[in-house]
């Protein structure tokens, strides 16, 4: 199966087990690039340099809790988080879902749904990006529109202005006239 999974996938955690089967899910997709990080304040430096499109994190990495990691990388920039790590608990999986977390899956990583997860959240994550776009263009056309309306009042309003002046002196013109058959004229 030849899927793209995204341009770069971050794996954080001290387990070389789950970054060989990262790295075995990702040869399957093109262009995808595996980087790897033992701690979440070198995956937090790393991100600021090169940002990374898809992130997996141990739920315990060794300087700090998964969750808070998921936190502070989804501060950063939306894009999908998946954290990884025994079995977890009802509140557990509900509070990282709640932080923003894309899926949560146990250990042992099994590499099917390792790949079905991933695939799930690179199609989600460019539909995503594909909907800020559409927004963006929106908002630039009623920026766009909204001055134009603008422009338009202001030349309405000169052309009012103008014609309520001409209509003034029409009018003066006309009071000022003596003989109604200069009119005529």
């Amino acid at each position: 199966m030849n899927c793209h999974l995204g341009e770069h996938i971050l794996t954080v955690g001290p387990d070389p087990g789950v970054r060989d089967l990262i790295a075995t899910v990702a040869a399957r997709s093109s262009g995808t690039r595996v980087a790897y990080a033992d701690t979440g304040a070198f995956a937090l430096r790393l991100d600021r340099s090169e940002p990374q499109h898809v992130v997996l994190a141990d739920v315990r990495l060794p300087d700090m809790d998964g969750l808070d990691f998921a936190r502070d990388i989804l501060a950063r920039r939306h894009r999908p988080v998946i954290l990884f790590g025994a079995a977890p608990t009802v509140a557990v999986t509900l509070s990282a879902l709640r932080a923003g977390v894309a899926d949560y899956l146990p250990t042992p990583l099994d590499p099917r749904e390792l790949l079905k997860t991933l695939t799930r959240c690179a199609v989600r994550d460019v539909a995503a990006r594909r909907e800020i776009r559409h927004q963006q263009k929106m908002r630039a056309l009623l920026r766009r529109v909204l001055r134009d309306r603008r422009h338009l009042n202001q030349r309405i309003d000169l052309i009012c202005r103008d014609m309520v002046g001409a209509q003034r002196r029409l009018f003066h013109r006309i009071l000022n006239i003596e003989d109604p058959s200069s009119l005529t004229r």
